[in-house]
């Protein structure tokens, strides 16, 4: 492998002479590393995948038995209809005073936008994701 020296800026060859440098090193690689370079970072990726599925599944199948070892059979509770009500009663309330906030928001969203308000669509595109983050991702968060 030839050794360069670091190229000055008034020389002509400056620009090529890393590229010489990479093509030489590359030569001197055997054949079969450059076909792993070349297919090695897919497979990896696909044997990392693969482990953490197989993690996963076998981490799985240890809390389901500890579960069953507890006594846990996965019959409701006598009283679960309770506590499905409450909960579906939180719920609905909850929807609801969300709707009017979301309500009186775009109100004022109209008011701004309607009397010129240079924020208001910065306020619009905030608000609206706010909006999605509450009714997408925090319920399929806790699901």
């Amino acid at each position: 492998m030839t050794h360069t020296t670091a190229p000055t800026p008034d020389s002509a060859a400056s620009a090529a002479a890393p590229v010489v440098v990479i093509e030489e090193a590359w030569k001197l690689t055997p054949p079969i590393c450059r076909a792993g370079a070349q297919l090695g970072a897919p497979l990896q990726f696909a044997a990392a995948a693969t482990a953490l599925v197989a993690l996963a599944l076998l981490a799985h199948a240890q809390m389901l038995a500890g579960l069953k070892a507890a006594g846990l059979t996965g019959t409701p509770p006598p009283n679960s209809a309770l506590i499905t009500k409450l909960i579906g009663d939180l719920t609905s309330n909850w929807l609801w005073l969300v709707g009017t906030g979301v309500g009186l928001v775009l109100v004022l969203l109209g008011g701004m936008l309607a009397f010129g308000s240079r924020s208001a669509p910065d306020v619009l595109f905030r608000v609206i994701a706010g909006i999605g983050i509450i009714l997408v991702v925090i319920p399929s968060a806790l699901a």
